[in-house]
């Protein structure tokens, strides 16, 4: 239950529209058990017309039938409204929480995506939010109303008949224990079908993320088998489920009708005998049938509330979870981004022992330009995450304008850098929306304008609705060449201190990388950057270029001192680009 009250603190404003709902299902209760003796009020009003037909009589007659017409609208008044007003916290709860963890989400840091799949997470979300307001709903109903419905029915039928009453009381602890060792059975193979599910919408969504690398890389067969395998797995578990559900909801229906049987027999003997009527006869094969229902609904909200607490228990591991890197108390606004400075710098992934980067130092001026070469693998795109605040040094210091980059806000340092990369991420929206992420505010000039001097206007105003046009998910209505001049003009729309090019021209033709070059010419003007590129010649004019080797600086320097040394890494990657024998990637 603690994981159900910890979700709850994030509802909790919601608690007076809940006790006015419980209310409601109070009522309910009371009116749902005054129902069926006002049936046998009607009965018993009938039987006493037919043996003794008079004026008074059949005035009882109908004061049974308005008492039974009253008690029957306002049951239907009270579920009408107890059920709209369970919808409406439902759905407040659904709302609350959607934003409540896609704002958590959103404030993670970036190694908990790189640990955890997406469709896991997506899953994993739908599981808990669903569960828990459905559970509240019901919470709010089936408890309240069954519960006092039980008590009310329980007390009357003892009033009626001890025996009979006796024999229905006998009911209750027989189907709570067998619902209670129900629920002992079902919550394993719940947990398990949860995670099942869970690993498989996540190959799913990976699978289908991956669209274009899966149909080039390998045949379909394997990912089909995997997903077949998945699914198999999640089916035999829901099956399991069902059927020892199915199985001990059979036994219990056997005991509850030979109880209602008994109970039938004794009432009808007590009617032959003058104890009691026709009338009770009809209300306590109601009460019987009504109570035998009851008891499985309390169980069902008992086996809910189990089955939520383990859905509950992920989805609170999962807002609980803190952001590997935050913002130091004192942290504040960066103004501008004037200098940057990896001071000795050291670092491993999470759960890492191997340092990807060891003693890295580098002082970038405003409007220099900073290259980093070498091999795959060597942390160059690590350096760039470091600058990001994606994560944090295990070793040395990143300074900004001579203060450690802790200093300041994570989001007022990236507001300062713009990313041009390889793989530009774009939603499946319009051209004008994907360009508008970089500045909210634009106005549709300056939008035109950032498109402009990114040379993206031309195949922009070609597009059949021009920047209305849906570029498809991820972009793939626009080639690599449109996609990255998208990127250009949205980094140049947001008008940054500091650019990171991640190898933003290696996949292009060199018709789409002389419009994408030129665009970065706009965009690199008067700005600090910081380039990655495996091709040489991108980097020549460089400032500073930084050779990096197993995560090491090996060497550093400019273009041309660099290509004069004979035995350094550069010069060998340089001659074997320009004499051709490594084809630029």
């Amino acid at each position: 239950m603690k994981n159900l009250f910890k979700l709850y603190r994030y509802v909790a404003d919601l608690k007076w529209l809940m006790l006015f709902s419980g209310g409601l299902s109070i009522g309910s209760g009371l009116l749902g058990a005054a129902q069926p003796f006002a049936y046998k009020q009607v009965i018993d009003s009938i039987v006493n017309l037919v043996q003794h037909p008079t004026h008074n009589v059949s005035r009882a007659i109908n004061v049974a039938l308005i008492f039974l017409a009253v008690i029957s609208i306002a049951l239907r008044i009270t579920d009408y409204y107890s059920n709209k007003y369970g919808v409406v916290i439902r759905e407040r709860i659904d709302r609350t929480l959607r934003q409540r963890i896609f704002s958590h989400l959103l404030g993670l840091s970036v190694d908990y995506y790189e640990q955890n799949r997406l469709g896991e997470i997506t899953q994993r979300v739908n599981l808990g939010l669903s569960g828990f307001s459905n559970l509240v709903q019901s919470l709010l109903s089936t408890p309240l109303t069954q519960s006092v419905t039980l008590i009310a029915m329980m007390a009357l039928i003892w009033h009626l008949n001890p025996y009979a009453g006796l024999v229905a009381t006998l009911t209750i602890p027989y189907n709570v224990v067998l619902g209670l060792r129900r629920l002992r059975q079902l919550k394993p193979i719940r947990k398990q079908a949860n995670m099942a599910s869970e690993e498989l919408y996540g190959h799913f969504n990976e699978t289908l993320g991956h669209f274009a690398t899966v149909k080039t890389t390998t045949s379909d067969a394997p990912v089909i088998a995997k997903y077949a395998r998945l699914n198999q797995r999640v089916q035999e578990l829901d099956i399991k489920r069902f059927v020892a559900f199915w199985f001990s909801w059979s036994v219990r229906g056997v005991f509850n009708d030979i109880a209602l049987v008994i109970a039938i027999g004794i009432i009808g003997y007590g009617a032959a005998r003058g104890h009691n009527t026709i009338g009770d006869i009809l209300l306590i094969s109601l009460y019987m049938q009504r109570i035998s229902g009851a008891i499985p609904q309390l169980v069902r909200v008992a086996e809910q509330i189990s089955e939520q607490e383990t859905s509950s228990e992920r989805l609170i591991d999962m807002l609980e979870t803190e952001p590997t890197v935050k913002d130091d108390p004192g942290a504040i606004k960066l103004k501008s981004l004037d200098t940057l400075e990896f001071r000795d710098v050291s670092f491993a992934y999470p759960g890492k022992r191997r340092k990807v980067l060891q003693h890295i130092s580098f002082t970038l001026e405003r409007g220099q330009t900073l290259a980093l070469v070498g091999p795959s693998g060597t942390g160059k795109t690590t350096i760039t995450k470091l600058m990001l605040r994606f994560y944090e040094p295990t070793g040395g210091q990143i300074l900004i304008n001579g203060q450690p980059i802790e200093h300041f806000t994570q989001a007022s340092v990236r507001q300062h850098i713009g990313v041009v990369m390889q793989e530009v991420a774009l939603f499946n929206d319009t051209v004008e929306t994907n360009l508008q992420l970089a500045n909210p505010k634009a106005t549709k000039q300056q939008i035109r304008t950032a498109a402009k001097q990114a040379h993206a206007d031309v195949f922009i105003n070609a597009l059949p609705d021009h920047y209305a046009t849906l570029v498809g998910e991820r972009g793939v209505k626009l080639s690599g060449g449109e996609r990255q001049r998208v990127a250009i003009a949205r980094a140049i729309l947001k008008d940054p201190d500091m650019i990171i090019l991640d190898e933003a021209t290696s996949a292009l033709d060199s018709e789409s990388e002389r419009h994408v070059q030129a665009g970065l010419g706009q965009l690199m003007a008067k700005r600090t950057a910081v380039i990655i590129a495996h091709r040489l010649s991108t980097v020549m004019r460089a400032d500073q270029i930084l050779v990096l080797r197993n995560g090491k600086v090996v060497e550093n320097g400019r273009h041309d001192d660099l290509a004069d040394k004979s035995d350094g890494l550069y010069a060998r990657l340089f001659k074997l680009q320009t004499e051709g024998l490594v084809s630029a990637r």
